[in-house]
């Protein structure tokens, strides 16, 4: 009868577990896809951009004040290294608090 017991309480939580591993899992896909979005609006933005003015913006406060790019800034940060008003600016987006 014991045994019956803890048989059942170690397959709840295992499949606790399970559930667990598989809502991060979940988690982290919906925060992939954000990411990848908000890396293609700004670069929406900075093509926008070019195709208006013939060029790409220096900063991203640039497309944030003349463009309405708009983002949390508290929950992502966004790297955008313009190397040249004719390249196509570096723009990589990650999480606050987890490496890049």
């Amino acid at each position: 009868m014991k045994r019956g017991w803890i048989v059942g309480l170690a397959c709840t939580g295992l499949a606790a577990m399970v559930m667990a591993l598989i809502a991060e899992q979940v988690g982290n896909n919906v925060s992939d896809q954000e990411l990848a979005l908000l890396v293609e609006q700004v670069r929406r933005a900075a093509v926008a951009c070019y195709a208006s003015e013939g060029r790409y913006p220096q900063s991203l406060s640039y497309l944030e004040e003349e463009y309405g790019l708009r983002y949390d800034k508290e929950r992502f940060i966004v790297r955008y290294d313009a190397f040249a008003s004719n390249i196509m600016p570096d723009i990589g987006v990650h999480v606050r608090g987890e490496n890049p």
